[in-house]
């Protein structure tokens, strides 16, 4: 493992990777909680407006918006828009369409988008009071191809699970404990083990651990040994990325 240092006292609140500047080589892009009110808590990278070049979106907990930043394919952003997220929201995680996590408020929000990416409408679905959504992933867990589904990772207990109905609704969560006292922090999902199904990462900040559930491709999870990440290392987040060229 390499370690990388970053500004003194800006504390660093995310990471975003992907090739920003199109020389074929995947960069990292850092947000910084402190220097001002907004206070950045989470960002992702994608394209968002259909013109093959990466942008990144920024999940404001001090202001309750998301900030859109519209890249140039050199490497520099421009600013593009700003969404509400509602007063109090405070959104704390964030993926596409766009779809972010209101701890505070106990729910998540879905800003869907049209075809040409423009975010046109949102819809809001309350978690259980108290559990407190603080990341999300999305994924084809049950092989449905038309049916997304939603991964909310609860502060103070399991994880949970909506599938997508493919009207752009969900089910209700189904949870899945990560372990007996776990506090998960962040997951991500991908196939693991090249078995053409996905799979859920689990980072437990408190327990210096990140989990791996095994899915069976209908709806199933199965548990799998946690790997250490090193004495109070405590992850907050887990990003997914090829870096070794291994396929």
């Amino acid at each position: 493992m390499m370690d990388i240092s970053t500004s003194y006292a800006l504390f660093s609140s995310s990471i975003t990777m992907g090739d920003f500047n199109q020389d074929n080589r995947i960069d990292i892009t850092v947000s910084n909680f402190a220097g001002d009110q907004s206070r950045s808590q989470m960002m992702i990278s994608t394209d968002l407006n259909n013109d093959s070049i990466l942008d990144i979106a920024v999940a404001n907990t001090g202001s309750n918006t998301i900030g859109i930043l519209i890249g140039f394919g050199n490497g520099s952003f421009r600013s593009s828009r700003t969404l509400s997220t509602g007063t109090d929201s405070r959104p704390t995680f964030l993926v596409v369409d766009i779809v972010f996590a209101e701890q505070v408020v106990n729910s998540i929000t879905i800003f869907l988008a049209a075809p040409n990416r423009t975010l046109i409408s949102k819809i809001t679905y309350s978690t259980v009071p108290g559990v407190s959504p603080s990341s999300i992933a999305v994924g084809d867990f049950n092989n449905g191809n038309h049916s997304y589904s939603v991964v909310v990772n609860y502060e103070n207990g399991p994880i949970g699970i909506y599938l997508g109905n493919g009207d752009r609704t969900f089910t209700n969560a189904m949870d899945f404990s990560v372990g007996s006292g776990v506090q998960p922090t962040s997951v991500s999902v991908t196939d693991f083990n090249n078995d053409n199904r996905l799979h859920i990462a689990v980072a437990a900040a408190y327990h210096n651990a990140i989990y791996v559930l095994l899915g069976y491709g209908n709806d199933a999870l199965a548990y799998k040994l946690p790997f250490a990440s090193g004495y109070l290392y405590n992850p907050l987040q887990i990003v997914v990325e090829e870096f070794n060229d291994d396929g």
